[in-house]
């Protein structure tokens, strides 16, 4: 008998699964190491609470852009403060860090870049500047940050999908004890930040003791009592000491 049964065989496609795609920083931060760079990445980072109606896995935290050229102990201070505020990633820049002139405007434009590369669309400048200047020199040196802030942006923003790209200075007005005062009612880990890594009991380095000294004044004005090796018993505020820890 002839055979009449017919041999059959399905193939079945290959099931694919969508890549999920990664979710967007909240924003992308220049990280220097200093006090006004932690504050703002711990405000961006740990502080903010997820807005009505937003859904909590669609951003990750802050995007930390750490410039070229900064101190050991800056560079450290970046490492530890990415566990501390959630970020999503740290990003070495080859640009160097700047807070005035066009060395300055260089730094947002290439902090900028990145950030629309990657999809964000905010950049945070912690700028800010010492509390002993003189009114009128304060003021000129906020208004040209936010000045270059803007026009930044608005150049950024050119060629750029909507709605463009904004570059935030929300320390820039502060004052190193209103600074302070936040970071004292935030609960930020000031021990993350530059200066306190450099306050070893061997620190010669003038430009490091006169940021220590600095932001010491700052929080003992601002009610923290910092216990500081770096620094000369005769220098010391207060016989006081409460450590700032990480």
């Amino acid at each position: 008998m002839p055979n009449t049964h017919t041999n059959t065989h399905t193939t079945t496609a290959p099931t694919t699964t969508a890549p999920t795609a990664s979710p967007t920083p909240s924003c992308l931060i220049i990280a220097d190491g200093s006090p006004p760079a932690l504050l703002s990445a711990w405000l961006e980072g740990a502080c903010l609470p997820t807005p009505p109606g937003t859904d909590p896995f669609s951003t990750t935290g802050p995007l930390l852009w750490r410039p070229a050229g900064l101190s050991t102990p800056a560079a450290l201070s970046v490492e530890a403060l990415a566990q501390r505020c959630h970020a999503s990633a740290i990003v070495d820049a080859a640009v160097p860090h700047a807070i005035t002139g066009l060395a300055a405007s260089a730094m947002l434009m290439a902090a900028g870049e990145e950030a629309l590369a990657r999809g964000i669309d905010r950049v945070l400048w912690p700028i800010q500047f010492p509390g002993d200047l003189t009114s009128d020199a304060r003021l000129t040196l906020v208004a040209s940050a936010l000045d270059r802030a803007m026009l930044a942006a608005r150049l950024l923003s050119i060629d750029s999908p909507s709605p463009g790209l904004l570059i935030q200075t929300p320390m820039v007005e502060l004052t190193d004890h209103q600074l302070m005062d936040l970071a004292g009612d935030t609960d930020a880990p000031l021990g993350c930040a530059a200066w306190t890594l450099t306050a070893t009991p061997n620190t010669h380095d003038q430009p490091a003791r006169e940021q220590i000294k600095r932001w010491q004044a700052a929080m003992l004005a601002a009610g923290i009592v910092p216990a500081i090796a770096g620094l000369d018993a005769t220098e010391h505020a207060s016989t006081s000491t409460l450590t700032a820890t990480a």
